[in-house]
């Protein structure tokens, strides 16, 4: 009874706060126009009440409590003064964040692992929202409608939509964008999709993509009938697209930041129960580059991966540093040394002796890497390494190569030289694919007044990526995968975040009573380490698998209420509890990436939402120091949390957390 009690209770403070926030919003509107028809009467530019209500565009109480009107600068400098109006900040125009990546995330391998009621896990039942330049309904990949079956609701992969930007019910995708991101997301045709039967709603925002519509289309996707209920909200929502802070406005602040309107509207979804992935950005390889909506701090941030040739050279058991050649075969070759007497030409191997089942060794210098490589497959060489002609190390391209390809620097190439003045030198070359994060993805972290946030959350494939073509596609980028062009390549932060869209309907299929908290987590803590640092991989690599597979997520969790206490204290709170839990330890080191940490405070006791340590900050200079959470399990594994702090003039500015398992 006492439970029952408490739900009734709990349904009519809902219904109470609505009604609240209703009555509030209709006295703050009246308020508006009474200060817009007084503000314009005595500029000499009286309007009509008409007019007043005009400029009202939209109305927002769901995830975000305000209005969209169209006011000149002066006429929000008015507002302003309004008890009422906590803030009027500008509707800023979002940008879009431009073969098979499937497989690189290992989601190929989750669909033949079945749900709690026996379903392959393949996103049955979910439901993602496109948030982009709409979709294409009729590509074969998402469906095969016809205009007529998609306005009556009759398709079975992308099941409703609106045009928010032009306020119709036809979201047809005119760009392309969003027919290639929901496809990754949720195709299901000769090209699959991470999650292929997931269900996708496509929410167009573009060409008009100002933080109102954008607004407008996220309070959708948690209230889809606009009834005031939440309880039938979609699952995840994939935003790929954003405003570059730094480039706009020189850095993070209330108009671009983790306090704007969109990424607050981002926060409140998630809190409403929808997941939300958001595109990083474009504008790395450089610090503070997260653009917004993606600094939202309860959003799971994305940034891109891509698959590159790595290599590894071992001569006379010695490793030694050494790049692939772009463009090198993969493989590996283990044999004899024999050094090339000359600059590589096809007469220098002729007169170099026999070369045949060999590594060919030659210095950089006067021809092409290409003509190099060729002249030694021409000669019988099974690999080859090409020594610097000046000091350091470097790297080349070739368009492709029969035999592994590799560089080293002039004191490597030297010591090579050195080993076979006193005998036979055998060396192992191997060039493999490896992931490592995009030169254009957004690096975090996101600094302003208020803290520092950890960004991104986690990467994903986004450079190549082959997926569907809208049949009104305007974007300029290579066919693929088929002869009847209906697929295209295209790269960016965009491309990556529908993969971890996937993923998520994934986990939720799993798990669907698990929060958008609990799915971020098990994301973030399964992901493979590309061995990068934390602002530019995140916490790595996603793996779909991984994530599926794990059971219960435990927790190691540094809060956003840390605080600075008496000028001197810092106060690290949050969480560290699990299944397995044995104990947990706090650490700190000076810097972004620091190679060492110092232990401050440790325990065998659990800890829920509460004060982990105190980290005495004396001794701290005015620079980053990270903070390391880490939670030790019975079972072996350790999880693993990350914070930034700024100590700065005896104050000190902290910030959100980010997480990793080991």
């Amino acid at each position: 009874a006492s439970i029952k009690n408490r739900g009734k209770n709990l349904a009519k403070n809902i219904e109470n706060h609505k009604n609240k926030v209703g009555n509030e919003q209709s006295k703050a509107k009246q308020k508006i126009k009474q200060k817009l028809l007084q503000y314009n009467s005595i500029t000499g530019s009286a309007i009509s009440e008409q007019e007043v209500e005009s400029k009202i565009i939209d109305e927002y109480t769901n995830i975000f409590n305000g209005f969209a009107m169209n006011i000149t600068k002066e006429e929000a400098e008015e507002l302003k003064k309004l008890n009422e109006v906590a803030d009027v900040s500008p509707s800023f125009k979002r940008e879009k964040m431009l073969m098979n990546s499937v497989p690189l995330i290992n989601a190929d391998d989750v669909w033949n692992m079945n749900d709690n009621n026996g379903n392959s896990l393949t996103g049955k039942g979910i439901k993602i929202v496109i948030i982009d330049t709409g979709v294409d309904y009729t590509h074969k990949d998402l469906g095969g409608c016809t205009r007529e079956q998609f306005i009556n609701k009759k398709c079975s992969k992308v099941i409703d939509g609106y045009d928010f930007s032009d306020r119709d019910n036809d979201p047809m995708d005119d760009d392309g964008h969003g027919t290639h991101v929901a496809s990754i997301a949720a195709g299901n045709g000769v090209l699959k999709g991470v999650a292929p039967d997931a269900s996708i709603l496509a929410y167009k925002v573009f060409p008009n993509s100002y933080d109102s519509v954008i607004i407008a289309a996220i309070e959708r996707a948690v209230d889809p009938n606009l009834d005031g209920n939440f309880s039938d909200h979609y699952d995840v929502i994939s935003m790929s697209l954003g405003l570059p802070c730094e480039y706009y406005f020189g850095g993070y602040n209330y108009k671009c930041g983790p306090d704007d309107a969109l990424s607050l509207a981002v926060d409140n979804a998630v809190d409403a129960g929808v997941i939300a992935t958001i595109a990083a950005g474009n504008e790395g390889s450089g610090r503070d580059t997260i653009a917004s909506p993606g600094t939202a701090r309860k959003a799971i941030t994305v940034g891109a991966s891509e698959r590159s040739s790595a290599s590894n050279l071992i001569v006379d058991n010695l490793l030694m540093n050494s790049n692939s050649l772009h463009g090198s075969k993969l493989g590996t070759a283990e044999e004899e040394v024999k050094k090339v007497n000359g600059i590589g030409t096809a007469i220098d191997f002729a007169n170099s002796g026999s070369f045949a089942g060999k590594i060919a060794l030659v210095q950089r210098g006067n021809i092409t890497f290409q003509e190099k490589v060729n002249n030694a497959y021409n000669a019988g060489a099974i690999g080859i390494i090409i020594y610097n002609n000046v000091v350091g190390d470097f790297s080349g391209t070739i368009t492709s190569s029969n035999i592994p390809a590799v560089s080293i620097s002039q004191s490597n190439g030297d010591l090579i030289i050195s080993k076979l003045s006193s005998g036979v030198v055998r060396a192992n070359v191997s060039v493999i694919f490896a992931s490592r994060v995009a030169r254009f993805s957004s690096r975090g972290p996101v600094v302003w007044e208020k803290g520092i946030i950890i960004k991104p959350d986690i990467v994903a494939p986004g450079v190549d990526i082959c997926a569907a073509k809208a049949s009104q596609n305007t974007i300029s980028a290579p066919n693929c995968f088929d002869k009847t062009k209906t697929h295209i390549k295209i790269s960016g932060t965009s491309m990556a975040t529908p993969h971890v869209a996937g993923v998520a309907a994934l986990l939720k299929q799993k798990h669907p009573n698990w929060t958008p908290e609990k799915i971020k987590i098990a994301i973030r803590d399964t992901s493979e380490n590309l061995g990068q640092p934390i602002l530019v991989q995140g916490h790595g690599l996603v793996n779909a698998i991984d994530s599926v597979m794990i059971a219960k997520p435990s927790i190691a969790q540094i809060s956003l209420d840390s605080l600075y206490d008496n000028k001197d204290t810092y106060i690290v709170k949050g969480t560290a509890r699990g299944d397995n839990f044995v104990s947990y330890k706090l650490y700190y080191a000076r810097g972004i990436v620091p190679t060492s940490f110092i232990e401050f405070a440790s325990s065998n006791i659990m800890v829920k939402n509460g004060i982990l340590g105190k980290l005495d900050t004396n001794p701290l200079e005015n620079d980053f120091y990270t903070i390391k959470l880490e939670v030790y399990q019975s079972n072996g594994l350790v999880n693993k949390d990350y914070a930034l702090i700024l100590p700065i003039k005896g104050k000190l500015v902290s910030i959100q957390r980010r997480g990793k398992r080991s």
